[in-house]
């Protein structure tokens, strides 16, 4: 199931790791929309179409996106760096 509402996610990385279309880069920072706020820890998708490989993610990560629930795991798949 995915998230309906667009979420941000602003923090820094403490874990990237490299696929094949892809990367996944676990992010500690702050998950907010327009109704809430939070400080969690989430996984992030990041299509190598959206990487920008001038940034240091370790520094900082913000982007835009929705959330996906799959059984017990739940990741944010990441549309815009922002």
């Amino acid at each position: 199931m995915i998230s309906r509402t667009k979420w941000t996610v602003v923090g820094k990385a403490t874990k990237i790791r490299q696929r094949k279309r892809g990367l996944w880069i676990t992010v500690k920072g702050k998950l907010n929309n327009e109704c809430s706020s939070f400080q969690t820890t989430v996984d992030c998708w990041l299509p190598f179409s959206l990487d920008d490989q001038r940034k240091n993610f370790y520094k900082k990560f913000a982007a835009t996106g929705v959330l996906v629930f799959e059984g017990k795991d739940t990741y944010f798949l990441t549309e815009a760096l922002a």
